[in-house]
């Protein structure tokens, strides 16, 4: 009876691939495997980071070639789950919010005084900043041609449907 082992010279070099390193089959479903291509492809969707400091209030680069990365989807987003984004129309942009802003919002983030809220009103998608005054809530328009709504008695006799999708988190903006 005899044995047969493997063969060191079968296959690929180990390194050898368009990777640079060894490598190991995976079951992926067929939906996922662009998304699996393109974050294999470029080192899990991380960048460079540069690290700056400041002294008497210039900044310098505190290496030329930095080999520290990070994962911006790691950075912007806190919870997976309950985070969502769209692009902003020009129906919604005003001056803080420009017109092709990605809004990333998150419906489990707590409300706050000062937070942006993308909001239905009445089936309209619009934002609103959080406010209070004298202890009421205050939904105020970013943009000047809507009403500021009070949650007061007077609100609820009105019935408007108000339904909070989230809490904006991050504004992405291409220059």
């Amino acid at each position: 009876m005899s044995f047969q082992t493997k063969k060191e010279s079968v296959g690929r070099p180990k390194g050898g691939g368009i990777y640079g390193t060894s490598t190991k089959p995976v079951r992926v479903p067929e939906h996922l495997i662009q998304d699996v291509k393109d974050y294999s492809l470029n080192n899990g969707f991380k960048i460079p980071y540069l690290n700056i400091y400041s002294k008497s209030g210039q900044c310098y680069l505190t290496e030329k070639k930095s080999t520290q990365k990070i994962n911006i989807n790691n950075y912007l987003i806190k919870n997976l789950e309950t985070t969502f984004c769209f692009k902003v129309p020009a129906s919604m942009s005003n001056n803080v919010i420009q017109q092709g802003d990605i809004l990333l919002a998150d419906y489990s983030t707590e409300l706050a005084k000062g937070k942006l809220l993308i909001v239905e009103i009445d089936g309209i998608l619009t934002i609103r900043k959080i406010n209070y005054i004298n202890n009421e809530l205050y939904l105020v328009s970013l943009n000047q041609d809507n009403d500021i709504i009070r949650f007061s008695e007077q609100f609820f006799k009105k019935k408007l449907t108000i339904i909070i999708l989230g809490v904006v988190t991050s504004i992405i903006r291409s220059l």
